[in-house]
């Protein structure tokens, strides 16, 4: 991976690296609470399971009806919390250079919705689920099948390299992704599926609309997060001294020209560059200080 390409991935500005570091937080938050709670009481905390997983319940969700965003941030298991995240960050960096950063967030929240709407219809209709009782939903993995999808969708030959495998087709990733949801259904947390399921669903959707004539059902909830992202946040500065007059502080012209192309590409995706622009940045990739 490219420095620049890793720059938008991981750096604080970045939507990919918010969503992880999100997830992360969260997981240590809720795994040191529960494990003090659990040293003194014996009993293991029910508090973030109700606040922030999303129940089976309509009436329970009707009372947090917040939880059908927060269960797509919350993790209790370390594997899953690792595998997901990993998985968000291989499928997020496809995502983030076919479209930028803010379709990342909003495939991102929509896939999570439509898992937990798939979730609610499953759990109070299909006969399987008549005598499970109450449940809850929690993880990011649908709004992760909605990033899959929503890439395979859009560029479905586009190939990426697999180790031990070799190259692959996205679509044929994808694939093997949704098979292997269908057919772990009858082996338990059948709800946690269909909802990977609603996921899929929304991105292939949002996908394979985009690809064929340019439409964006996701635009309204783009919209919602422009608007919040607009809202002004004061933020202290940090004064930087150079006391060595040797050492200089990089050529502001070419700095913010340099921030001016990935803020470009972070909002836009790399095809959004001129060909000149292009040719910009592998300058300032080769010579960083040109």
């Amino acid at each position: 991976m490219s420095r620049n390409r890793l720059r938008l991935s991981l750096t604080k500005d970045g939507a990919l690296a918010g969503l992880i570091y999100i997830n992360i937080a969260i997981f240590i938050v809720v795994g040191i609470y529960n494990a003090i709670f659990y040293l003194i009481t014996d009993h293991t905390p029910l508090f973030f399971d109700k606040m922030l997983a999303l129940s089976s319940d309509p009436i329970a969700v009707a009372k947090h009806p917040w939880t059908i965003i927060t269960y797509m941030f919350y993790h209790l298991d370390f594997l899953h919390a690792l595998f997901n995240l990993l998985v968000l960050y291989w499928f997020g960096v496809i995502f983030v250079d076919f479209f930028g950063n803010l379709k990342l967030t909003s495939m991102y929240i929509a896939g999570g919705i439509s898992g937990g709407l798939f979730y609610l219809l499953a759990y109070n209709s299909l006969p399987v689920f008549y005598d499970e009782g109450t449940s809850i939903l929690l993880g990011a993995s649908a709004a992760i099948m909605a990033i899959t999808f929503g890439s395979a969708s859009f560029s479905p030959n586009h190939r990426i390299w697999l180790m031990f495998i070799g190259e692959v087709k996205l679509k044929y990733l994808a694939l093997v992704y949704l098979v292997i949801d269908l057919i772990q259904i009858p082996f338990g947390n059948a709800g946690g599926h269909i909802a990977h399921l609603g996921g899929a669903f929304v991105g292939a959707l949002w996908g394979y609309t985009y690809r064929r004539n340019g439409k964006n059902v996701l635009g309204w909830l783009e919209s919602i997060l422009s608007g919040i992202k607009k809202i002004p946040v004061k933020r202290s500065r940090i004064k930087v001294a150079y006391k060595n007059p040797q050492i200089q502080p990089r050529k502001k012209t070419n700095s913010k020209e340099l921030d001016e192309l990935l803020d470009k590409i972070s909002q836009k995706g790399l095809d959004s560059l001129t060909e000149a622009e292009k040719q910009k940045l592998f300058k300032f990739k080769n010579d960083p200080n040109s």
